[in-house]
């Protein structure tokens, strides 16, 4: 999604500066986004397992990262090779979360 493909990028509403991983002491996150200000943020996990993803991959995602300010908008964007179940479909449309296929990345 980030990779050059511009008919892309009106899934997002903010203009990134920086990209790449986030970690702590505890935790990981696959993609992160930010804007010059760091008001607006991106947050992606990426699962290459036989699954399809769930409710608790996305709530674990959620978990991981809390911005410094409290007026910040954080999306979530979650990239699975199995697809997903029901469960984070719901929970996906009701929040600011992408789900994102292999068969979108082939695109």
């Amino acid at each position: 999604m980030f990779v050059g493909r511009e008919k892309e990028l009106h899934f997002l509403e903010f203009h990134f500066t920086k990209i790449g991983r986030w970690w702590n002491k505890t935790d990981e996150i696959d993609i992160m986004a930010v804007d010059q200000k760091r008001g607006s943020f991106l947050l992606g996990e990426c699962k290459y397992k036989n699954s399809p993803l769930d409710l608790s991959d996305l709530r674990e995602l959620q978990r991981k990262f809390t911005p410094g300010r409290e007026n910040s908008r954080v999306w979530h964007w979650l990239f699975s090779r199995s697809g997903f179940t029901d469960r984070v479909r719901e929970a996906a449309s009701a929040q600011d979360v992408r789900l994102v296929t292999v068969e979108e990345l082939a695109e």
